[in-house]
């Protein structure tokens, strides 16, 4: 098994399976992250733990990321009125527009992506990867319990 198994990291690596994840990944870092978070969750008080705790960032670091999008115009924040030591993290009309169009540029991509290779086999990719994360995480798991 141990030639296949190498067989199998050449071929899967050879073709730098990751690449275009990347891509993905590095838009929804940072800024474009809290941006799209706070999209998706706009009809739900976002609190800025709640982007530390999500991004698994420091909340130091969380604050001076939503301090520039405050200057940059696209959040607001405020006190909570429930409890005055957390901040309430909102998108602005400007933060909003810029959402959108991350949102549709997303939907678009992948929409080409589907297109080329068509439904059933982006369909046998979802389940594919949701079955590797799924043994990855139990194998992650098993090795955290023996430690």
């Amino acid at each position: 098994m141990d030639d296949h198994l190498e067989n199998y990291i050449k071929q899967f690596c050879k073709r730098k399976p990751f690449r275009f994840m990347n891509r993905i990944k590095k838009e929804n870092e940072g800024l474009n992250f809290i941006i799209g978070f706070l999209f998706v969750r706009q009809d739900k008080i976002v609190y800025a733990g709640d982007l530390a705790m999500e991004t698994n960032v420091s909340t130091a670091r969380v604050a001076a990321a939503i301090n520039k999008l405050v200057r940059l115009g696209y959040v607001e924040r405020k006190k909570s009125k429930k409890d005055a030591r957390k901040t309430e993290i909102k998108l602005t009309y400007k933060g909003l527009e810029k959402a959108q169009l991350m949102h549709e540029k997303f939907y678009d991509f992948i929409g080409k992506i589907i297109a080329k290779m068509g439904t059933e086999k982006f369909e046998q990719f979802i389940q594919l990867s949701n079955e590797i994360n799924d043994c990855a995480v139990e194998i992650i798991q098993g090795e955290e319990e023996h430690v």
